[in-house]
């Protein structure tokens, strides 16, 4: 199943109880393809009529079947469907500051420090 996103527009002219019905009837599209409705969203009054957003799971091969139950609604004016993604929390991020470059030490033979210590030593 995949995640959905049907935004659809009502007129003006619908109450608010209308609007309800036309809703109960469009997730009743969505269950009986088969599909569960995620979350409802709210309805916003626009210039040219009630926008209302349902966020569903179905079946890919059944959009089509919901598609030409929403065409043949004639009190929802415009519809469109998006896919959604569904997003994967991140286990761990990455460290994405600049790491230290570990100095590579090496080896150093006794005469060598000797001879250091007695410039240094001579110097003082």
């Amino acid at each position: 199943m995949k995640s959905y996103q049907l935004s659809y527009i009502t007129s003006l002219e619908n109450s608010e109880d209308k609007i309800k019905q036309i809703q109960d009837k469009i997730i009743s599209f969505v269950q009986e393809a088969g599909g569960t409705l995620n979350k409802s969203g709210e309805m916003i009054r626009k210039n040219t009529g009630y926008l209302v957003s349902l966020y569903f799971y179905l079946s890919p091969e059944k959009i089509v079947n919901l598609e030409k139950n929403l065409k043949e609604e004639n009190r929802v004016l415009r519809y469109l469907i998006l896919t959604k993604r569904l997003v994967k929390k991140a286990t761990s991020l990455p460290n994405l500051r600049r790491q230290k470059t570990p100095k590579i030490k090496t080896k150093v033979e006794l005469e060598e420090i000797d001879k250091k210590l007695t410039e240094i030593l001579d110097k003082s």
